[in-house]
């Protein structure tokens, strides 16, 4: 199960160092990251709620990184 868990923390990361451009999270930590059921890592930080969601027209979503 740790194993699973580590797994998906770094798919996470990989994938948002391989977006154009780039997000770099520069603040992870245990608090930062859920599990779902079956243990899957969703990776979210509110420091990235501007960057992640459309707050322009007023509407906001809470975005995780499976």
């Amino acid at each position: 199960m740790r194993m699973r868990i580590a797994m998906g923390i770094a798919y996470c990361l990989e994938y948002m160092h391989e977006l154009k451009p780039p997000i770099a999270h520069r603040n992870l930590q245990s608090s930062f990251i859920y599990l779902t059921e079956d243990y899957a890592a969703k990776i979210s930080d509110l420091s990235l709620w501007n960057d992640m969601c459309d707050t322009k027209n007023g509407s906001a979503t809470i975005q995780f990184l499976e």
